[in-house]
């Protein structure tokens, strides 16, 4: 059963404003409601650091009094569950369950590691309180491994890069997945034995090289705290807008966007 509709909007390159529904996103909205939600987007101060250009970004805020947490809150309260969607599991689909009493938002790219192997969304999904098992569509992120490595899926507050992000939403296929973490992993000289894409956040060279970024934009939220989203360019090209339309989850999300950032500029 459907609950009332919460919005949390998230504005990607090619442009998709997608305001969603507990357990999926709804339909496209209108090239009208896109220019209006764009009208009322407020650029802030260009930050910017080598090939890596960030734009804080205000936006309308909407249904702020209602309780959202994040992915990272409730599987650590153990208040969330995320499983394969039987024994024998099945590469694009997952099972997740909130417990909670409270709404759970779970971004597309958030990267989901452990059970048979490594994951992420297909959408952005908003699971109701208390919702019911829900089996929701995903894409392997880790091409050699088929085994149980824990019961559960955990959270190791990472996010996949915007290509592959972008590949997922556009492309739909698991292949070209396979082949944008192949690549992610091999430039970002990140290697291991079931090709995984988390590995790449713990490579020496992206530990070393992320530092500088991160004293330079980690604190957006904070030092412009009206910002809801921001949009990010690569060597001087639009390569997303993550725009959300409430402030706390901008803000409890954005260490792990911002890591992903970094590893699409060093990847480029």
């Amino acid at each position: 059963m459907r609950t009332k509709r919460i919005f949390i909007l998230i504005l990607s390159v090619p442009i998709f404003l997608c305001p969603f529904t507990c357990y999926s996103t709804s339909k496209q909205p209108s090239e009208t409601s896109v220019k209006t939600f764009l009208s009322r987007c407020v650029l802030l101060q260009k930050l910017e650091l080598l090939n890596l250009t960030i734009f804080p970004v205000k936006t309308v805020e909407l249904h702020k009094d209602t309780i959202i947490f994040t992915l990272d809150e409730q599987i650590k309260k153990g208040k969330l569950v995320v499983k394969e969607i039987s024994q024998s599991g099945s590469v694009h689909s997952l099972l997740l369950q909130n417990n909670s009493n409270s709404y759970v938002f779970i971004m597309a790219g958030e990267i989901l590691s452990g059970a048979k192997q490594d994951r992420i969304l297909k959408q952005d999904i908003v699971l109701p309180p208390k919702s019911n098992k829900t089996i929701v569509s995903a894409f392997c992120v880790e091409q050699g491994r088929w085994t149980y490595k824990t019961k559960q899926f955990y959270s190791e507050n990472l996010n996949a890069p915007i290509s592959i992000r972008q590949v997922a939403k556009i492309q739909g296929s698991q292949s070209s997945v396979w082949k944008e973490v192949g690549i992610n992993n091999q430039t970002l000289s990140a290697g291991s034995l079931t090709d995984t894409l988390s590995v790449t956040y713990k490579s020496s060279k992206v530990k070393e090289e992320s530092k500088k970024f991160m004293a330079v934009f980690n604190n957006i939220p904070y030092k412009y705290p009206q910002s809801n989203g921001v949009i990010v360019l690569v060597n001087g090209k639009v390569m997303v807008a993550d725009l959300f339309s409430r402030k706390d989850i901008f803000q409890k999300i954005w260490e792990k966007l911002l890591r992903s950032y970094i590893v699409e500029a060093l990847r480029r």
